[in-house]
Order: structure tokens, then sequence, then C-alpha cells
């Protein structure tokens, strides 16, 4: 990792030329010559700055300059604060200043889950009766098994996503935003559920970045005969419809701030027409789309059986891989699986917390190792807060692939953060937009406090993060320009607000479960 400090190198302003200048901060030519301070709207000085950019550079006392929503500098705080000047100014010192962390798989509006413990069994349960799924069997019994009816259970699920109403999608999501904001999060990739339209309105609300999406499906399991062919239970036109519909009002929205997706629920729950006219639609839109495949340790099993060909056959056939496909939770795909996304430019979105919690075996068959190791860019995803945010996902992916494979070398510190930020960028389809700190680039940032006790020893804070680090270490975000949350404060919004509408939302939708 390469660290250069202010005081070994003299301001940029003072160099010959100022042509060090462009290598070291990336000015603009227009700001080489100036003899005087630029202004900027911001700028963030005195922390530990971690660049993400490729030759790893970090800056023990670094300084970010902002104008607008971009990053204009990035370098040592004594030449960036020789180069620039701001009204507001944000001490970073005793922080590390790192790219804000980016969830490639959220569900932001299936944040109602309750603990149970009916019988012998305990665990995160769903919430009620919906279809062919059982409340009463905890998740961690429908995961790992290998017979294909007990797939049948969890693709009951998959029936409820669109059936959200919108003033409940935005409750569920508004709450599940605030936690994962308070985890660091700035960006996510929805995973479905609920509308399009109350996940962007929750996110336009409280100020984050958001890739949305209506998520359609048109096929179910008959849990009587889960050896038969699927059965329709959606017409698969009005669903693209839908697909379209949201698409077309959310993609730059907010001036970019809010991204359009297409998004399949499973492969398995997609009929070959579905798969085939959203990959249309992502092609002639150049949009990106996602879908829960080889997410379990039956859905594969099943697709052979249903439609004789593996998930990611079938995506790949569908035409879903022309654009930008990002495959979520991917843990039993094969090595032919993994050779076809590195030559498609594939990526997967990985879910360390739904793998550990539920026990699906993902990360015990090493696949995502593999596929990272051929050259499939992985990001992390939190899949619902019942799992964790973001930071508690980095120290799950941490510590259960040094487990699986049982060496301590592999997953290191800083190539975990990566996941979290330059590569889980990639697989958002935001590379170059965030996910590093560089002019240019969008200024979304986070602030970890590092002047604690649990920081005391001389060992690299980002080990300490991963390894022991919490949410309330992370005191202040910035997305777009904006300071979001200032020494965990968010500005203008009422959180508990938040919850009281989240918990109300909750009662109301057992209630409809239970009445389905």
């Amino acid at each position: 990792m390469s660290t250069t400090s202010g005081s070994s190198r003299r301001s940029f302003l003072q160099m010959s030329g100022c042509a060090a200048a462009i290598g070291t901060l990336g000015l603009p030519a227009a700001m080489v010559g100036a003899t005087s301070p630029l202004r900027v709207d911001k700028i963030v000085h005195g922390g530990r700055v971690y660049t993400m950019s490729e030759d790893r550079m970090v800056y023990p006392d670094g300084a970010i300059a902002i104008r607008g929503a971009d990053i204009v500098a990035v370098g040592p705080t004594q030449d960036v604060l020789s180069g620039f000047t701001a009204d507001e100014k944000i001490n970073a010192s005793g922080h590390m200043v790192m790219p804000g962390f980016i969830d490639t798989h959220l569900h932001p509006a299936l944040s109602f889950y309750r603990q149970e413990a009916p019988g012998d069994a305990s665990g995160f349960s769903f919430v009620g009766n919906y279809d062919t799924y059982d409340n009463r069997r905890p998740i961690s019994g429908m995961s790992f098994n290998a017979d294909v009816s007990d797939l049948v259970r969890f693709l009951g699920m998959t029936r409820l996503v669109d059936k959200i109403p919108t003033s409940m999608t935005y409750a569920f999501s508004r709450y599940s935003m605030l936690i994962a904001m308070r985890g660091g999060a700035t960006t996510f990739v929805e995973g479905g559920g609920g509308t399009a339209d109350g996940v962007a309105e929750a996110a336009r609300s409280l100020g984050m970045r958001a890739c949305i999406a209506n998520s359609v499906l048109d096929l179910a399991v008959d849990n009587l005969r889960p050896g038969e062919a699927p059965v329709r239970i959606r017409d698969t036109d009005e669903q693209l419809a839908w697909a379209e519909a949201a698409y077309k009002r959310w993609h730059g929205a907010e001036d970019g701030l809010i991204q359009g997706w297409y998004n399949l629920i499973t492969d398995v729950t997609s009929s070959n027409e579905l798969i085939a006219g959203i990959a249309a639609l992502s092609r002639r839109d150049d949009a990106a789309v996602a879908s829960h495949t080889a997410a379990t340790n039956t859905q594969d099993k099943y697709s052979q059986l249903a439609f004789g060909k593996r998930g990611v056959e079938r995506i790949a056939e569908g035409g879903l891989m022309d654009v930008h496909w990002l495959g979520i939770h991917m843990g039993f795909i094969s090595d032919e699986d993994i050779e076809l996304m590195r030559a498609r430019n594939s990526c997967i979105a990985h879910c360390p917390g739904t793998s550990s919690f539920t026990g699906k075996g993902i990360i015990r068959d090493k696949q995502i190792m593999n596929a990272m190791r051929a050259g499939v860019p992985v990001g992390l995803g939190s899949d619902t807060i019942g799992y964790g945010n973001i930071l508690q996902q980095l120290r799950l992916a941490y510590t259960g692939h040094k487990e699986a494979f049982g060496d301590n070398r592999v997953l290191p510190p800083y190539r975990v953060l990566e996941l979290a930020t330059v590569e889980a960028a990639k697989c958002a389809r935001l590379q170059g937009m965030v996910g590093q700190l560089a002019p240019g680039m969008k200024a979304d940032l986070i602030l970890v406090d590092i002047d604690t006790p649990e920081y005391a020893q001389r060992t690299e804070p980002v080990e300490k993060l991963i390894r022991i680090g919490s949410a309330t270490d992370i005191r202040t975000s910035i997305i777009n320009g904006e300071v979001i949350m200032r020494d965990r404060e968010f500005d203008g919004v009422d959180e508990e607000d938040i919850i009281r509408d989240m918990r109300t939302s909750s009662a109301l939708m057992e209630q409809k479960i239970a009445s389905s």
C-alpha cells in the first residue's frame, strides 16, 4: 500500500510550473496557473485518506476539495489547503476518510422481519404465511436442504414482492436506508420488493444514491407438484410494461442520483419470454439488469429439472449478459459458469450475511472466491437489514472465506475494503463515478472515527475497522457533495418518525399477509 505525507513534499502551488500538481491532485489545466487559492464548496482535511485508487494511495494527513457534487482535488492536507479555500471546512483529524460503501444488493422494502421461536425452531422468519411459504419453518431449514421440494417454500416468498403497496414500500425503505447509511452505505442496488416509486421516493427523501427497478416474475412453483413445470401466475407483457415504466420514470432522476435498472426476482420464476423481454429492454436502454441466480443449493437443480439448463446458461442464452448483468448470491455456480461470466463481463453481488445466517453454504463452497480469482468483479451486499449493514458484511467476508479455505491470507483487509468500494462500483455499473476518491468522481465519502481506545494499537486502522469496528465509528457521511449525516445526526430527518412509520406499516403488512 502506498502512502505519502504532506510534510514530505512542497505545496503544489510552489512546484515549478505546477506540473507535478497535475499528477498529484489531478487539477484541471485552468487551475494550474492560479496564483491565489481557488474557491470550492467544502474541504475535508486532516484525515487518513484512502483513495482506493489502483496504486492504493493513502494520505496519512490528507484532504479533499469538493465543488458541488464533485471532487476536484485529493492530496496532502498542506497542499490542498494551500490551493483551495472554502466556506465549509470539515476537520477529519482522528478519522479515516474513505469512499462511501456501495451495497450491491439491498431489499429496502423487505425490512419486516421478526424473531420467532416456534416450538424447537428459532431464527429470523418471514412475517406471516404467504402462499407456499411456511413461517413456522426457520430460513436455515429451507436454504441448504438438497430436496427440490424444499426450494418451493423459498420461492413462495417471491409471490409477495410485487404485492407491497407503495406507501408501505416507502416506509420500509426509509427505515432500511437509514440503517444502511448509519453503517456507511452511500449507494445501493435494489434487490426487489414493493414498488420502484416507493423505493425511489425514500431514497430521494434521505439523499441516498440508488439503483432501482420494478422487479418482475411471471412463473411460480406448484408446491403440491414440485417436480413438474412451473405455472404462469403473472402476465408477461404486463410485467415487462411495469419494469419499463419504472425505468423511464426514475432513470437519471435527482440529477443522476437515482439510476434505473431492470430486475428479475429469480431466473426460475421467469419464463423464457420474460427473460428475453427484459434483455431487449436492457439493450435498448443500455441499462443494467440483475437476478437472483444460483442463490440456493437447489435452485440450479430445479432450473435443470424445469428448463433443462442451469441458471447462468438461461441468463446468457436469453441475452441478459448483453449489457451488464449482476448475478445475486451466485454461490452454486460451476467453473463453466465462472468462465462465461468472466468472458461476458458479468458481476456478482455477494451477501456473506445471508450465507452465514441461513446456512446456505455459499462461503463454504468457495465458488465466490474462485470467481473473484478468475477476474469476475464481486461486490458486497447486505440483502436485508436483518443480515447486517455493509460494515458487518465486510467482517463476515473477511472471516468466512479465511475459514472456508483454512488460510488467513485469503481476503486481506484492504482487498475486502475494495469489495465495498471500487469493486462494488463495477458491480453497480457506477465505475468512474463512485467507489474511489479522485478528481472528477462524485463526492461520496464517509469519515470513520479512529480516535478511540479500540484503535489505539499501532495497527492498520482498516484492519481494526473490519475486525472490531461498529457502525457508531462512522460519524459523517457525504453523498453527492452534501453532508447527509454529521456526527451521527441526519439533518432534517426525523428518525423517530421513520421508526414509527415502519412499525405501523409492519403491523399492517402482517394483517395483509394473514388475510391473503
